[in-house]
């Protein structure tokens, strides 16, 4: 997952993304989503002209299993009461053509936007349903609409959905579910491991703040996510400069080299970024580290490796984030894999100075946060020490990208 190599600073000028696929095999993919889309709603078709199963659905949408009105088509198989509306042989059959993608397994939704806030004489009105197709591609904001015809067959309305328009009718978006694992269950925050001992610090995040949003209203919240590591002041194996390159597990840290989901610091909601005001959790106090082993600069794993981005499942491409590592005579570069459709948050926070212009501002490069900052060069103890680490990618006004601050506790 990670990995780590000495280059000259001019060198990260030409530093770019290296997604693993070509635009053209993205397109194919997506094409692949959705024409396994209308296939799950041409199966789905005489359930949803049942009165019970659309009470049903309302339910299951209203309960908000991740944080938004979401419904996994896998969900079916669970009620066999269904089953005389539904084939459920059929339905398997579609849903494993979403399994073993790249090595990923996902889940299909249906996704309801402003469901709650649809007037009843239209949300119940299942005769005119419009049907929207989100095959991941963030950039895009309308979307033509389909009706379900007799024989349950996706037939274009020649309407074309805008953020707008979902807000005034009941549509259901089918898209790819981004809160549940592997296995299809929900994905919570996971637990604080037990209190550290007297030799150790825990650090987290207190503020978060998110001003851009990285994600299509098609697509709804922005899951913002992380990934981290930690190793030595210098890359290298209990600090000693002839050791080879180290890192080692931390709070944050995945258990696959594979695995390029991180975990989920926020769920930000798409309204509370468009506010003008940005999405703003004060007093977030999420755990990055939690008995972290910091009294010895020279021989601790006292630097944090970190990618923060806005999550999204395949079809999205696979992304390169480099974390800094610096030390008075050089530095190391530590890789982060993450899926993604956009640039990460939080990068380009490298200060401007005369040892490190080339690489300000650069979206994909961030520094590492040191948890004991006694021997940073001078001119980022101030900035690095993670009593100290504040980002703030936001531009003028905080219009856009993030701000969060750091403290232990």
């Amino acid at each position: 997952m990670f990995s780590s190599c000495r280059k000259d600073v001019s060198e990260l000028k030409t530093i770019e993304p290296n997604p693993l696929s070509s635009e053209q095999k993205l397109l194919e993919n997506r094409k692949y989503l959705e024409t396994n889309f209308k296939q799950l709603l041409k199966t789905l078709a005489p359930a949803l002209k049942n009165t019970a199963f659309n009470s049903f659905l309302k339910s299951e949408l209203n309960k908000k299993f991740d944080g938004e009105f979401h419904f996994l088509f896998s969900e079916i198989l669970k009620h066999p009461e269904f089953s005389n509306l539904v084939d459920f042989s059929k339905l398997s059959a579609v849903l494993n053509k979403f399994k073993s993608l790249e090595g990923n397994n996902l889940y299909p939704q249906l996704y309801a936007p402003n469901f709650n806030q649809i007037p009843a004489s239209i949300s119940n009105n299942n005769e005119n349903l419009e049907y929207v197709m989100f095959v991941g591609d963030e950039g895009q904001t309308t979307a033509p609409s389909y009706f379900l015809n007799e024989d349950g067959d996706p037939v274009p309305t020649g309407i074309t959905v805008t953020e707008q328009y979902a807000a005034e009718n009941q549509i259901y978006i089918v898209s790819i579910n981004e809160s549940v694992d592997e296995d299809g269950n929900f994905d919570p925050l996971p637990q604080d491991p037990p209190p550290p001992g007297v030799t150790t610090i825990n650090v987290r995040i207190k503020d978060i703040r998110i001003y851009e949003n990285k994600e299509s209203w098609l697509a709804g919240d922005s899951e913002v996510h992380i990934k981290t590591l930690l190793t030595y002041w210098n890359g290298r194996t209990n600090g000693l400069f002839n050791n080879p390159i180290k890192t080692i597990a931390s709070l944050r840290s995945v258990s696959s080299n594979s695995d390029n989901k991180g975990f989920e610091i926020v769920k930000a909601t798409r309204s509370d970024i468009t506010s003008g005001l940005g999405y703003i959790s004060n007093a977030r106090n999420y755990p990055l580290e939690t008995g972290w082993r910091v009294a010895d600069y020279s021989s601790d794993p006292i630097a944090y490796i970190y990618c923060i981005f806005e999550y999204d499942k395949w079809p999205a491409e696979i992304k390169t984030n480099f974390t800094r590592v610096p030390r008075n005579d050089a530095y190391e570069d530590f890789t982060t894999y993450f899926r993604s459709s956009n640039s990460p948050y939080g990068g380009g926070n490298v200060p401007q100075n005369s040892s490190n212009n080339a690489i300000a501002n650069n979206p994909y490069v961030n520094y590492a946060i040191f948890g004991n900052g006694s021997g940073l060069p001078a001119d980022l103890n101030q900035q690095l020490f993670y009593q100290r680490y504040v980002v703030t990618t936001a531009g003028e006004q905080f219009k856009n990208g993030i701000f969060f601050n750091l403290e232990g506790y």
